[in-house]
């Protein structure tokens, strides 16, 4: 059985909390609001953890989550 994550530790080799981290501080300091910052933290993570190896074309993946990020905020303030 493969585990990503050790839960009964404190220690995550999968990187998730690395990469929404990272994500959330870009969005911050691109100006985004509240919002945006936490979808495109979750969308990055779920990116990582479905990935396995290299992201042979990282243009292509970048601009696939920035698409993904900006079609859940418009979903998300739709219904509020």
């Amino acid at each position: 059985e493969m585990l990503l994550c050790d839960w009964s530790s404190d220690v995550c080799s999968s990187d998730l909390g690395n990469t929404s981290t990272g994500a959330a501080l870009y969005a911050y300091a691109e100006g985004y609001d509240a919002l945006m910052t936490g979808i495109m933290a979750n969308v990055a993570a779920s990116w990582n953890i479905r990935q396995f190896g290299v992201i042979q074309d990282f243009a292509a993946a970048r601009k696939e989550a920035l698409r993904q990020a900006e079609e859940l905020y418009r979903q998300y303030k739709k219904t509020q």
